[in-house]
């Protein structure tokens, strides 16, 4: 066994086939992503990567599954191996960049990892990360391993007191369930003031930190950059990266900050301004905001949503409010704190019945709240005309 000290979890051991897999580059060049992409330029300790995330995410993983009555030794390496494997798919700086990463990390277990795994631990790592194992649900749920690491790492990094939750309760309290909609996770009945604490506790980092208009700011530079980068040449695109395993590997952090750092003395205004905004820390100015808890309403507000949905917003800002081209800059959230509150179970017996119809006032309100802010910023050059034209246009 290999032993890795945590400062979250203690020591976590490892099996020789596991070490073998974290010794391999795939795994290696997550303790080069940044668990919270820019974060740290708001919360200077935030600087922890999605390596260490991913060696709680199998601890708790499997203290989950021996929770939940699970003692097969297959399916509970199978499990956490897709535990330290789940977020090998992310991009550079985490959500600033990654779109859709649970299918990326599939897709590099297959082609990057199938021969090092095996055959039989290939299938199982990929059907627990593509939802069609009944231990999909300990990686992928409202409360589930992932999320609970997350929750107690990011709080300790970012210094903000949301993570001191009962995350053992929970642990202790879950069950694998069989519903209609397949398999779920479930708690034991005395465990749902931990569960609704842990949500109001998530909900809550959300908006402190990864909703924080700064860290917004610098996720919408972060975006624009990183496809002017690919499109100057710099960077490789996401399908590029994922041809070959080296450059995969190598795709990471230290090469986004490189190629910024050469891109300053590029001939391309813009990229040299988005440049020198994100490695000087000069953020754009947020010039617009509206919270989406009561979907994107109705007049300019929808017409923003929709165009930020397809990625035309900024083009539709230049043509409504005369402002340069690069001149602002649209953030729309791509993750949201609380997916479907109905799949959250409390366990009677034999029966399983929804949290929410058991509490609903704590579950009505994190669910009011929780879809994501639509945000324009806008750099110095244009700030007063963006100011005054969305001022206008927000009231339409």
């Amino acid at each position: 066994m290999l032993e890795i000290y945590d400062e979250i979890h203690g020591f976590i051991d490892l099996s020789e086939a596991e070490s073998t897999v974290l010794g391999d580059c795939v795994v290696q060049r997550l303790r080069r992503i940044r668990q919270l992409g820019p974060a740290d330029l708001v919360y200077p300790g935030a600087v922890h990567t999605r390596f260490s995330h991913s060696l709680g995410t199998l601890y708790l993983a499997e203290r989950i599954a021996k929770s939940a009555g699970i003692e097969d030794e297959g399916e509970v390496e199978s499990l956490r191996l897709a535990a330290l494997l789940h977020d090998v798919g992310h991009m550079p700086f985490s959500h600033a960049l990654s779109s859709n990463h649970e299918k990326v990390s599939q897709e590099v277990v297959r082609s990057m990892l199938g021969d090092l795994l095996g055959k039989d631990l290939k299938h199982g790592v990929i059907d627990i990360l593509a939802g069609s194992s009944r231990l999909s649900p300990i990686l992928a749920s409202e409360v589930d391993a992932d999320r609970l690491d997350y929750l107690l790492r990011d709080s300790k990094h970012t210094g903000v007191s949301y993570g001191n939750v009962d995350v053992d309760r929970a642990v202790r309290s879950a069950r694998l369930v069989r519903t209609e909609a397949g398999w779920a996770l479930g708690f034991v009945h005395g465990a749902e003031t931990a569960v609704e604490n842990i949500l109001l506790a998530r909900t809550q980092l959300f908006r402190v930190v990864y909703y924080h208009r700064t860290v917004g700011a610098f996720e919408a530079v972060l975006r624009a950059a990183y496809a002017m980068l690919v499109e100057e040449g710099y960077l490789p695109s996401l399908d590029e990266a994922l041809e070959e395993k080296e450059l995969w590997c190598m795709f990471d952090d230290c090469m986004v900050i490189e190629a910024l750092k050469r891109a300053r003395k590029s001939e391309e205004d813009r990229l040299k301004e988005l440049a020198t905004s994100f490695l000087l820390r000069k953020p754009p100015k947020l010039v617009f905001e509206a919270y989406l808890s009561d979907g994107p309403g109705e007049g300019f507000r929808r017409e923003l949503y929709e165009h930020a949905l397809k990625g035309t917003a900024e083009e539709l800002l230049v043509e409504k409010c005369g402002v340069p081209e690069g001149c602002l800059l649209v953030y729309l959230a791509r993750i949201v704190p609380i997916g479907n509150v109905n799949r959250l179970l409390i366990l009677h017996g034999e029966s399983a019945k929804p949290l929410v119809s058991l509490s609903s006032t704590l579950l009505s309100y994190l669910k009011g709240v929780s879809l994501s802010p639509l945000r324009v910023y806008a750099f110095p050059e244009c700030l007063r005309q963006a100011t005054e034209c969305l001022s206008r246009l927000a009231v339409l």
